[in-house]
């Protein structure tokens, strides 16, 4: 929009649709400093949603949030791809990347330590590498998940 354009009715719905598509369409009347940490979160992707991109570009979509408003971030991302939309994003969390990617690129110190399928990349050699500290990796519903071993 122009400098002084106003939104116009085909904007207001694709921004309820998004609304709709990011599980808060009962924010709709709220102002954005009202919003906490997670509902800001899941607006700023329901404002790129309304953008009608064919690539979503997302970085650390799930960080800084409780475990059900991290969920709806990756549930909101896996119903996109599975819509077609490209969704690239990046986080320092690999159960999110696990849950939600098809493909990772593992960087350490800015080089590339691995890139491929998740299912093939997020395993236990690469993760360790990738955080300097030994994990291990479990599959779980046909995902990995990762887990930090104990220290003795």
């Amino acid at each position: 929009m122009g400098l002084l354009e106003q939104p116009g009715s085909e904007d207001r719905k694709l921004a309820r649709e998004a609304l709709s598509i990011a599980g808060i369409t009962s924010l709709e009347k709220r102002s954005v400093p009202s919003l906490s940490g997670g509902e800001r979160q899941l607006a700023t992707v329901a404002r790129a949603l309304a953008q009608q991109t064919e690539i979503l570009l997302l970085d650390e979509p799930t960080s800084h949030l409780d475990l059900a408003n991290a969920r709806r971030i990756l549930s909101v991302m896996r119903s996109l791809k599975k819509a077609g939309k490209t969704v690239v994003f990046t986080t320092h969390d690999p159960n999110a990347a696990a849950a939600a990617a098809d493909f990772v690129i593992l960087l350490r110190g800015g080089k590339v330590i691995s890139c491929g399928a998740a299912t093939d990349e997020l395993n236990a050699p690469n993760l360790s590498t990738t955080y300097g500290v030994d994990v291990e990796v479990m599959t779980v519903n046909g995902r990995p998940l990762v887990l930090t071993h104990k220290t003795e």
